[in-house]
């Protein structure tokens, strides 16, 4: 576990570098379709809306208007362009003679005045048909419709964009929105993706090896998909199946071997008047006598077992030591020597388990004179 820590410091998501592709991704592609195709298609459906419209306005007035100018019907020509003009999305209503002269106007004040827009009044003596007229000050544009009087004259309704502007922008504040609301589900549903096809299904392998390298056993993976980490889940399977197989083998050779010493010392411990210790193959005590604590120096009353003790921890004996470190690449053989304190001679025997690995290590001390 601390070389896993050691290796990375500093715990990372998989998830995090494509879930933020994703993200900007999605926001790139939502944005686009936003700004180059919705936008422009709600300001066209917006104007042609609008210009629908002042057509039908339009054609319901002209006859109207008509017959009050060739009447010379000023008052009901004023009431008929003021009606028209009260629509917020008109600016004004005008009727033009043929040389851009304002005959009439929703204005009074602005009668007998020249009309403005110079490209409209040009187009006036040839215009046969309506005619739209697109203008920047103010923002918007004019629908000219020739009059049935004589001499000619037209009706022109100036059409404002600023209630079209309202329109787009209150559009584009609720596109906005929906377009946040869709990268986020974006967003959540590519999290959702990537943590149950790919994290939980890591995270599930990371957990068994961390058992194994604890020493418990681990629960198999179950393998649903055979795409790529279904394939490490095999693998991991597999090392799991082989750890197992290799620690079910080597606990039996530990209990056999354990036996093996067990039985070896008690059948001849009692009548053993040598120092007796014996050690397992992790040089671990697993007995030793009254006569080798008293050669030793080891301070008990009578004969104790100290299990699990490992020899170093009781032997402070250099030399002894350094005979048990040659024992253990000589097993079967027997090495004979002498203490540090050439109080005693020892034979160390190194046991063979059955399969060529160390099994134990018996010693047997002999005082001197």
């Amino acid at each position: 576990m601390n070389d896993i820590a050691t290796m990375s410091p500093k715990k990372k998501s998989i998830v995090m570098l494509p879930l933020a592709a994703s993200a900007v991704f999605l926001a790139a592609v939502l944005s686009a379709v936003f700004f180059f195709v919705h936008l422009p298609a709600v300001y066209s459906h917006l104007h042609r809306a609008l210009r629908d419209k002042t057509k039908n306005i339009t054609d319901i007035m002209i006859t109207r208007v008509s017959q009050a100018v060739r009447a010379h019907d000023d008052v009901s020509l004023l009431n008929y362009l003021q009606e028209m003009s009260s629509s917020p999305d008109f600016s004004r209503a005008s009727v033009l003679s043929s040389d851009g002269a304002i005959l009439a106007d929703n204005k009074i004040e602005l009668w007998a005045q020249k009309f403005p827009d110079d490209r409209l009044v040009n187009s006036l003596p040839s215009m046969t048909s309506p005619l739209f007229f697109r203008r920047s000050d103010p923002s918007g544009y004019d629908y000219a419709v020739p009059l049935e009087v004589d001499p000619p004259a037209f009706l022109v309704t100036g059409v404002s964009s600023q209630k079209i502007d309202a329109d787009a922008a209150s559009a584009r504040t609720g596109a906005l929105y929906i377009l946040a609301g869709l990268i986020f589900a974006g967003v959540v549903f590519f999290y959702l993706t990537l943590h149950f096809t790919i994290v939980a299904r890591l995270k599930k392998i990371h957990k068994n090896l961390e058992s194994v390298l604890l020493g418990s056993s681990a629960e198999r993976i179950t393998v649903s998909d055979r795409d790529e980490i279904g394939e490490v889940a095999v693998a991991v399977n597999s090392i799991l199946d082989k750890v197992s197989k290799g620690a079910a083998a080597e606990n039996s050779a530990r209990s056999t071997t354990e036996c093996l010493i067990n039985n070896f010392v008690y059948e001849v411990a009692s009548g053993v008047k040598s120092g007796l210790v014996v050690l397992d193959s992790s040089d671990n005590i697993v007995y030793v006598n009254k006569v080798a604590c008293d050669i030793l120096g080891i301070t008990a009353d009578e004969p104790v077992i100290m299990r699990g003790r490992h020899v170093v921890e009781v032997v402070k004996d250099a030399v002894l030591l350094e005979l048990l470190k040659k024992s253990g690449s000589s097993i079967g053989s027997v090495i004979d020597g002498s203490l540090e304190s050439a109080s005693a001679r020892v034979n160390i025997t190194a046991i063979d388990d059955g399969s060529g690995r160390l099994g134990g290590t018996v010693l047997v001390f002999d005082r001197r004179g």
